[in-house]
């Protein structure tokens, strides 16, 4: 990235300095997968098992703090219908933080807006957290990426692996994701985790704090 923005600062001519642009953002993007890769192996390899659960609505509030300082246009919009517990560790965070910055810097609004909602599922004892937006469909090559690990190519993706990120984080807690389109427009990004149960005191505690 250093040579390329030096080139381009020296370029004499229109087609050097358009090389040296082009030269720029793929350095960009490959700096963007490495970070991601990060992400991914911090997400399989950390324990899971042994993180402390939360408040859903604290884990995602401080996951939009994080973002809002990067993004001041954007509006985050945090809906909860429960009291609801989740796993506080980077995976969940880490998947969270992909989901609300696609939302935004996909968008083509000055102000964009995510609207992160969080509910409990009765019918499947899971918990569904819902990311939309009002942007145009995401590419069906990425969807379709995410589905079929067989497929994926150099060209059968697009420009970044934030669903591959999403995907790999929300499986290693034992999860699953969905995307959905809405109409008029938009997408939904839906991650479905198991709920979890605060622990039991046991007899003995009971006992003894008496």
């Amino acid at each position: 990235m250093g040579y390329a923005e030096r080139i381009r600062r020296n370029a004499e001519t229109p087609l050097v300095c358009e090389a040296a642009d082009s030269v720029h953002s793929a350095a960009e993007n490959v700096g963007s997968i490495v970070e991601s890769v990060g992400d991914i192996e911090d997400a399989v390899n950390r324990d899971n098992a042994s993180c402390t659960p939360r408040s859903a609505s604290e884990i995602i509030r401080n996951v939009s703090a994080s973002v809002d300082s990067d993004y001041p246009n954007a509006d985050i919009v945090i809906n909860e219908q429960d009291e609801l517990r989740l796993p506080d560790n980077e995976a969940l965070s880490c998947a969270l933080r992909h989901a609300i910055e696609n939302a935004i810097t996909h968008s083509s609004e000055t102000e964009p807006v995510a609207t992160v909602s969080v509910k409990s599922l009765s019918d499947t004892g899971r918990i569904r957290i819902c990311i939309a937006d009002n942007n145009p469909p995401i590419p069906k090559c990425e969807l379709d990426a995410i589905h079929d690990r067989e497929s994926v190519t150099t060209t059968s993706h697009g420009s970044g692996v934030g669903l591959f990120v999403m995907k790999w984080c929300v499986e290693s807690l034992g999860g699953e994701i969905e995307v959905k389109q809405t109409q008029p427009g938009g997408n939904q990004i839906l991650i479905y985790l198991p709920s979890v149960r605060p622990a039991a005191v046991s007899l003995a505690s009971s006992c003894d704090a008496c």
